[in-house]
């Protein structure tokens, strides 16, 4: 093999958050920039590119974005230059397309699953790359479309179960499981997504580990109370349950809402909801109907999302499933304590402590939202111990056990 000035040269895919210059506001792409982010700066001989479909940028060269993030990008105009050059393999890839399409059911279009299957394989054909790191079970079988990629090491990172949850689309078990038969190294974010995958489904990957999501823990630490809420006038004398996710029924932002509307009127008085996230505004004729105070506020930059953690008393989930949820680790580490369901695979994470750092409810529904909020107002939490149970969980750690797998792979 010809000889380069790097040792190792990794493509991963995934999104890239907005704040970093890409077009995604879900945790998954904080998580992709935060391990590139974390491996660009290593200062090791490891070459990490990462490719994605949402920036407009060169296919050919790897451009250098905020933080020493090298990417990948794509135009149309490339794509298009590609397919007239390439019409062969443009046909062997809409029929793929098409196939993909049918078989999982995805509302993606066939058109645009054809672009991303081209962008992939011009990516790879230009940058051979000696690894793969993937993202996500939907790009693993983007990838797996391609026969040129399979002969090559690949690492998958799973950052949650997506098959068995009602409120996601139906073809996602199905893209779970064969994602799973796939040859690659498996990463779970947690013990509870990796026991749950691999006891569900009856292909089981032989090799696999867990490797946690990290904190910015210079970003995410703890302010003073009271200033943080002033700052985003927001009340100095009631209890307040943030919840940070788009609108959705797999967030449960609507039970949260009914079960708080569920207390006595006195009760109500003294809570406030504040709700931040993609589509929350819609939310904002139901506000003039409830019993107390819900301050809705959409998507927020990473700044600002630290005085929200601090100026919270609790931070409350009722997602019906969650991979690993960043949201409430960076809670953590501003010293405030959580209320989330066992639906929620980080309950089972060693730093998770009810009574220390957490309150741990059983199920998303209004009942046990209800028990739950009921106990956590009855509750005492020391900030600085929250935050110290996830002292540990900085991404430059995170960082470096991808490098040593990646290099174990190699």
């Amino acid at each position: 093999m010809k000889r380069r000035d790097f040792a190792l040269k990794i493509l991963a895919f995934g999104g890239l958050p907005k704040e970093a210059g890409g077009k995604q506001t879900q945790g998954l792409s904080y998580a992709t920039f935060e391990i590139a982010k974390g491996l660009c700066n290593l200062g090791t001989d490891l070459e990490y590119d990462l490719c994605c479909t949402d920036v407009n940028s060169s296919v050919k060269q790897v451009a250098r974005f905020p933080q020493g993030i090298r990417v990948i990008g794509w135009t149309k105009r490339q794509l298009i230059f590609s397919s007239i050059v390439h019409p062969g393999l443009v046909v062997t890839l809409l029929r793929k397309a098409i196939r993909y399409r049918h078989q999982y059911q995805t509302e993606r279009s066939t058109l645009k699953t054809l672009m991303i299957l081209l962008y992939y394989a011009t990516v790879r054909r230009i940058h051979k790359p000696d690894l793969l790191h993937i993202h996500g079970t939907a790009r693993s079988m983007f990838l797996n479309c391609l026969p040129s990629i399979r002969d090559l090491p690949r690492v998958t990172t799973l950052h949650g179960v997506i098959g068995f949850d009602e409120n996601l689309p139906a073809g996602c078990q199905a893209i779970e499981s064969d994602a799973l038969k796939t040859n690659s190294y498996f990463v779970f974010v947690s013990n509870k997504t990796q026991r749950t995958l691999l006891s569900h489904y009856e292909s089981v990957p032989s090799r696999y580990t867990v490797i946690p999501n990290g904190i910015d823990l210079q970003k995410f630490r703890v302010l003073d109370r009271n200033e943080c809420r002033h700052e985003l006038n927001l009340p100095l004398d009631k209890t307040i349950l943030l919840t940070i996710g788009s609108l959705s029924k797999r967030k449960g932002q609507s039970l949260i809402l009914d079960s708080v509307a569920s207390f006595p009127h006195d009760v109500q008085e003294r809570i406030c909801c504040v709700f931040v996230g993609n589509g929350v505004s819609v939310l904002k004729d139901t506000k003039e109907t409830l019993g107390f105070d819900l301050r809705l506020y959409e998507h927020v930059e990473q700044e600002r999302l630290v005085q929200f953690y601090n100026a919270a008393d609790y931070h409350l989930s009722a997602s019906s499933s969650e991979g690993f949820g960043m949201v409430m680790t960076e809670s953590l580490a501003c010293g405030t304590p959580i209320i989330l369901p066992r639906t929620c695979d980080l309950v089972e994470e060693d730093f998770i402590v009810e009574g220390m750092n957490s309150v741990i409810y059983e199920e998303p529904s209004v009942p046990s939202i209800i028990e739950a909020v009921r106990r956590a107002l009855s509750s005492q939490f020391c900030r600085q111990v929250v935050r110290d149970t996830v002292a540990h969980m900085s991404w430059d750690q995170i960082a470096a056990r991808y490098s040593n797998l990646f290099r174990s792979l190699v």
